[in-house]
């Protein structure tokens, strides 16, 4: 059991790091078309779109995992 839980966390922070990547990404999209200069990230639009589909299914199994206990009117 022990064994599962650890590849679990690891998954969970690989995640966890994806996510936070793709969110600095974002936000730095956002700050520089604030600023008119988009140009230098015009070509990792395009992979920030589907990004949030691919850390979306993890959470949603992590979420199912850890909630459990919980009534689903508290979630």
């Amino acid at each position: 059991m022990v064994v599962q839980g650890f590849e679990m966390t690891a998954l969970i922070y690989a995640f966890l790091a994806l996510a936070t990547a793709g969110f600095i990404a974002m936000l730095a999209v956002h700050l520089a078309s604030i600023f008119g200069v988009t140009y230098p990230l015009d070509h990792t639009i395009k992979f920030l779109g589907p990004g949030v589909f691919i850390v979306f299914l993890p959470t949603v199994l992590v979420m199912t995992r850890l909630t459990r206990d919980f009534k689903q009117k508290d979630i």
